[in-house]
């Protein structure tokens, strides 16, 4: 018919170099084989396995302040394009911007960034490929160790209200005047009818309403709500 199977020696490194190496492969802005090459050229294996004299994990790499500098904007970049992309071509570079930025950056960062990067950072290595045959210097067990050292992702021993939003985006008359009662949150966002009133005026929560609410569907109304929160957590109530 003309038509032939490609010879499996030939496919193999090409699935190597798309999946493992993100080789040509381009998305919202970043060029991952580009930044795989930064990696490799100005991050190096560090001297000693101990910790620094501030105790904490160093990934077990040393990079450039240049190199360092990249990963905290393209992780702002990223964490600024997550409501609506999802970066989920090259999760090996993922994994190696995310826990540089984390890691050698952290005073750069902001505490919601912060949290906000390490769901990213646990889903990339989830979806990685090969990552630890592969020439990214960050490798599986660095990522653990970042976690379990710096990063637990349950760490709320003294969590706080003002750590919360609740987000209702179909609240019914009254309810929300009880969440605010019962909870006291920092922010409470709410989509009400209209003619609900007294919201706000006895408690201590910043409300924000979202007129329209009742008549959107729910999904339109939960994106705007996602994209004011401003706590390190967001607590989503929907009716059954």
């Amino acid at each position: 018919s003309g038509l032939c199977a490609e010879d499996p020696q030939d496919v193999a490194p090409n699935v190597m170099q798309e999946l493992a190496w993100c080789v040509g492969i381009k998305e919202q802005g970043i060029d991952w084989e580009e930044v795989l090459r930064m990696g490799k050229n100005r991050c190096w294996p560090s001297d000693s396995d101990s910790p620094p004299d501030d105790g904490r994990y160093n990934l077990r790499i040393t990079c450039e302040a240049e190199m360092i500098s990249f990963c905290v904007d393209a992780m702002q970049l990223i964490l600024g394009s997550a409501l609506h992309y999802n970066f989920a071509m090259c999760p090996n570079g993922l994994s190696f911007i995310l826990s540089v930025a984390l890691v050698h950056g952290w005073e750069a960062l902001s505490p919601l960034e912060v949290a906000r990067a390490k769901p990213l950072l646990w889903g990339a290595l989830q979806a990685n490929f090969m990552l630890d045959v592969s020439p990214w210097p960050v490798k599986t067990h660095d990522v653990l160790e970042l976690f379990d050292m710096h990063l637990p992702a349950a760490a709320f021993t003294e969590l706080a209200s003002h750590a919360v939003t609740f987000l209702v985006p179909r609240c019914p008359p009254g309810f929300a005047t009880k969440l605010e009662a019962l909870f006291a949150p920092e922010y409470l966002f709410v989509g009400l009818p209209e003619e609900e009133e007294g919201l706000g005026q006895q408690g201590t929560s910043r409300v924000v309403r979202y007129h329209g609410a009742q008549e959107s569907p729910v999904g339109v109304v939960l994106n705007q709500m996602i994209q004011d929160v401003r706590t390190p957590l967001a607590m989503v109530i929907l009716g059954g």
